[in-house]
């Protein structure tokens, strides 16, 4: 696993939640996604999945502007790739 990666995927997410454009509740799970990648006490794969698991939600929210959910979608094929 490249810890490159992780960082390249923080960024973009971090982006996302500072998007004033974004609907709140979208912006708030986006932080859970930030918040379970950057925890310490989990190995990578439980990252992962709980940060998938978040973005899965987002995804899925039918107010989330269709250019966020192309970079959603970016996001979570970058987690995936670090999951295999």
């Amino acid at each position: 696993m490249n810890n490159d990666q992780v960082l390249e995927i923080l960024d973009l997410l971090s982006e996302l939640h500072k998007d004033e454009d974004i609907p709140r509740n979208i912006r708030k799970k986006i932080g859970c996604a930030i918040d379970a990648l950057n925890c310490k006490e989990r190995d990578i794969f439980m990252k992962v999945d709980s940060s998938l698991q978040e973005l899965d939600d987002v995804s899925e929210n039918s107010n989330l502007p269709a250019f966020t959910k192309t970079q959603i979608y970016s996001i979570v094929s970058k987690l995936e790739c670090i999951k295999q």
